[in-house]
């Protein structure tokens, strides 16, 4: 499970990061009030993140598990299973946490400035 813990380490870091720029917007906004418009269109991608994050460390948590006990002789299906859901979420969600990084970075406000008149 080592790549996994791997993958697991940047998700929290990238989740981390997403933490620290919604909340700098937040802060900033007390001088700039427009600034809090860069939260809300990311509040639903933050929330996905974090969930995703934490299916993930308990899907690992879980594999580790299973692989002490496969390694004690009872190589079951069962426990292989474990290994395999942890191993496939890890390496296919998780990496979706950069991607969401990068859009909360690139996040403006255009879309809040448009007049009424726009939608």
């Amino acid at each position: 499970m080592k790549n996994e813990e791997v993958l697991l380490s940047r998700a929290l870091e990238d989740v981390q990061e997403i933490i620290g720029r919604l909340t700098a917007h937040l802060l900033a906004a007390a001088e700039e009030p427009p600034v809090v418009y860069k939260i809300g269109p990311n509040a639903v991608r933050f929330l996905l993140a974090v969930g995703d994050l934490l299916v993930a460390w308990r899907l690992i948590v879980a594999a580790e598990t299973a692989l002490t006990t496969i390694e004690a002789g009872q190589n079951t299906a069962f426990y292989a299973g474990k290994v395999a859901v942890a191993s496939f979420f890890a390496n296919s969600v998780l990496p979706h946490a950069t991607a969401e990084l990068a859009v909360v970075s690139a996040t403006d406000a255009t879309v809040m400035d448009l007049a009424e008149a726009g939608f």
